[in-house]
């Protein structure tokens, strides 16, 4: 058994904007999963619209509201909403509020949580490098670290045309 307190966890810095704290990092089940508590503040730079290849991704919104969007399709998430992405679902999502949004983050397996501990060094250092992480900079960051992690970034209308058909077929 495993017990994680309120508030508690290994936080994972990921800038100003949002908090990561992780309460399973996979070392009890087998590295089969990871979940984590996530607040993102209205203006959160949101990820590039991407697909995994080897891991599902899932939300469920507690506080606040998030939009997803996979393809050119979106939808807003409130309180007790849940999110699930599986493998080779093009999407991303964003803070469209004025409050915080928080919510627990899982996936598996647990492959991402390096992938998020890269992002944060790689998002500081570029900001500490310059006045601030340009979207430049910022598209091709995260273009290099999703592809080390069985991910890649997508066109929306190119991947809603080309792939999404043969998903639901």
């Amino acid at each position: 058994m495993n017990i994680v307190a309120a508030g508690t966890g290994r936080p994972v810095p990921l800038g100003d904007q949002a908090t990561f704290l992780v309460k399973e990092d996979g070392s009890h089940t087998r590295g089969n999963l990871l979940v984590a508590e996530m607040v993102v503040q209205p203006g959160f730079a949101t990820p590039l619209q991407h697909v995994h290849h080897a891991h599902e991704e899932a939300w469920f919104i507690l506080e606040g509201e998030l939009e997803f969007t996979s393809g050119t399709r979106v939808q807003r998430v409130g309180p007790g909403g849940w999110v699930l992405v599986p493998i080779g679902i093009a999407h991303t999502f964003s803070n469209p509020g004025t409050t915080a949004t928080r919510f627990i983050a899982t996936m598996t397996p647990n492959l991402y949580l390096n992938y998020f501990y890269e992002m944060g060094e790689h998002m500081a250092r570029a900001a500490r490098e310059s006045s601030g992480v340009t979207e430049e900079a910022r598209a091709r960051i995260t273009s290099e670290v999703m592809s080390r992690y069985q991910t890649e970034v997508v066109d929306p209308v190119a991947w809603e045309r080309d792939v999404l058909p043969t998903l639901s077929a």
